[in-house]
């Protein structure tokens, strides 16, 4: 079974990368009418999650390092595009429907990339930044008993109230002594960490599901959280280890941060002035 708590941190993980995209200007209500074309095959770029950003960086700036596997994909892949072409492919509305989806996405990317560079960040708002976000850059080393509702080890499940009691049984123990390598070995149903005693990778606050972050920050090492609710259970957390950040430590993640904030804003008058009469007839 994956860890839960990763499950947890993977979904705050893609928050925070959606949170971070400055290709969307802000959110628009789903519609039941139909799309056009063009904006219904960008829309579906949108879905496959295409990492545009990385894909536009200089090659040379470490990003062309691939596997033999994806070297030896890579050629076939070419290989076959010519065939493609011989065959008069390129002329398929297909093709042509996704290079122009293609050509759309890209070059907003590129657009975005433009105007993040107008962006300057000073130490001062870095420092500001960190003080306002308490908890968020600093790293930590955890372990967890995970009381699963659904899917418990032994194939049974729970109900919310029998999961939870479990949890505060085994809390209970935890506070009279009880070691918590032991219990999660014994009683914890994320199979993949009980082993290890609950030990978790060191996390990024920033990366972690918001309960879990909200019932760590500020605590003492040692400490061991009373039962915490995820989305198919209980979890009991334990610090082993916790590291505070630094504007100097955390200085890209709170660039990215700042710069996903400020940038909206940006698109949206650089959009405003493009339409312009004066501008948009040059």
């Amino acid at each position: 079974m994956k860890s839960m708590f990763m499950k947890m941190f993977l979904a705050g993980v893609l928050c925070c990368l959606m949170g971070a995209s400055g290709m969307a200007v802000g959110q628009e209500r789903a519609s039941s009418e139909p799309l056009p074309v063009e904006t219904a095959d960008v829309a579906r770029l949108v879905r496959a999650k295409v990492p545009w950003t990385w894909l536009l960086k200089d090659p040379d700036a470490g990003t062309a390092v691939v596997t033999a596997d994806q070297l030896s994909q890579a050629r076939a892949i070419r290989r076959i595009a010519k065939l493609a072409r011989s065959r008069s492919l390129d002329d398929d509305v297909r093709y042509t429907r996704l290079r122009n989806a293609l050509d759309d996405a890209a070059l907003a990317e590129l657009a975005r990339l433009d105007l993040e560079r107008q962006i300057t960040i000073s130490d001062t708002a870095r420092e500001a930044y960190l003080a306002s976000h308490p908890g968020r850059y600093d790293q930590y080393r955890l372990r967890h008993i995970y009381i699963a509702t659904n899917g418990a080890r032994d194939g049974s499940n729970r109900s919310d109230g029998q999961a939870r009691t479990i949890a505060e049984e085994i809390k209970a123990r935890l506070a009279s002594g009880e070691q918590f390598e032991a219990l999660a070995s014994q009683y914890s149903d994320d199979t993949a960490t009980a082993a290890q005693g609950g030990e978790l990778s060191v996390l990024l606050g920033a990366y972690m599901a918001r309960p879990f972050l909200d019932a760590v920050r500020g605590r003492k090492e040692g400490f061991v959280t009373s039962p915490v609710r995820g989305d198919e259970g209980y979890h009991l957390i334990r610090i082993d280890q916790h590291i505070p950040a630094t504007a100097t430590s955390a200085s890209y993640q709170i660039d990215q941060d700042i710069i996903a904030e400020r940038l909206p804003s940006l698109i949206d008058a650089a959009l405003a002035q493009a339409a312009r009469p004066d501008v948009a007839n040059r």
